[in-house]
């Protein structure tokens, strides 16, 4: 899968989750008049958690995916060896 396609996905399952989110709100209010505790939603807030780790791999990669594209077009003879090692450590951390 390729970058835009992956935070095309990732942009629409915020959106499922946050119109989820939406009608909690909206049914608060409904469950407050009769002093009804609201339920908690978990699942909710587990694939919240998961989409934003995801988005962060996801902008990683595109990073890196820039990083190599611009490796690839200079001369293997002007290649800087330490900054590439600096700059892939920066990736793995």
């Amino acid at each position: 899968m390729d970058n835009s396609k992956a935070k095309e996905k990732l942009q629409e399952f915020r959106a499922s989750t946050k119109e989820l989110r939406d009608k909690e709100e909206e049914n608060k209010f409904g469950l407050d008049i009769f002093e009804i505790e609201p339920v908690q939603y978990h699942e909710l807030a587990f694939v919240e958690r998961e989409l934003k780790q995801l988005n962060e791999i996801w902008t990683v990669k595109e990073q890196w995916d820039g990083e190599w594209d611009a490796w690839k077009a200079v001369s293997f003879y002007d290649l800087k060896m330490d900054d590439m090692d600096d700059r892939a450590v920066e990736f793995q951390e």
